[in-house]
């Protein structure tokens, strides 16, 4: 087994993820992948507006070790060019 497998499901099973597992996954799988990628951090993360990413923890942790990111509060809502 891979170290992320407990982040793959069956086909058909329910797909559920929390503020906590989120941030193992960043910290598993997602940080040490994008140091490995982008040794100088030439990339810019943006999450989504999924209430999980707006958790104090989540929020926290992607400040402490994302160094170029787009703040959830200044990226446009989804609808905002309908």
């Amino acid at each position: 087994m891979g170290q992320n497998d407990q982040y793959e499901w069956g086909k058909g099973a329910k797909k559920t993820i929390n503020a906590h597992r989120y941030i193992d996954l960043f910290e598993e799988v997602d940080v040490p992948t994008m140091k490995q990628l982008f040794p100088d951090n030439d990339y810019i993360f943006e999450n989504d507006t999924s209430r999980i990413h707006r958790t104090s923890g989540v929020t926290n942790f992607v400040e402490e070790n994302i160094p170029e990111r787009i703040n959830i509060d200044d990226q446009a809502t989804k609808m905002d060019d309908i």
